[in-house]
């Protein structure tokens, strides 16, 4: 999200399909690449319930509800309190 223009860009996607009545821990992956973030930057995250037509909707309507959702970011910089880079 650039912070001065409010416009954001679309960096990466990734698909996960729940299986009826799914509970537990899951791990959402996305799809990787090499991409430099400016300065200032912010990265968001959003989750869709559909992303036709780059994935199939699902036939049926459908509902979810996550709890304790975690984003872990890999990234090429050196761990630094900082600027808020923890150690793997």
């Amino acid at each position: 999200l650039d912070p001065t223009t409010h416009r954001q860009r679309l960096i990466t996607r990734g698909v996960y399909r729940l299986k009826d009545f799914q509970k537990g821990r899951f791990t959402f992956t996305l799809d990787g690449n090499g991409w430099k973030f400016a300065r200032g930057h912010r990265i968001v995250v959003e989750l869709l319930g559909r992303d036709a037509p780059t994935y199939g909707a699902s036939p049926f309507g459908f509902s979810a509800t996550l709890t304790g959702v975690k984003v872990k970011l890999p990234v090429r910089d050196k761990p630094s309190s900082k600027k808020g880079i923890g150690k793997p």
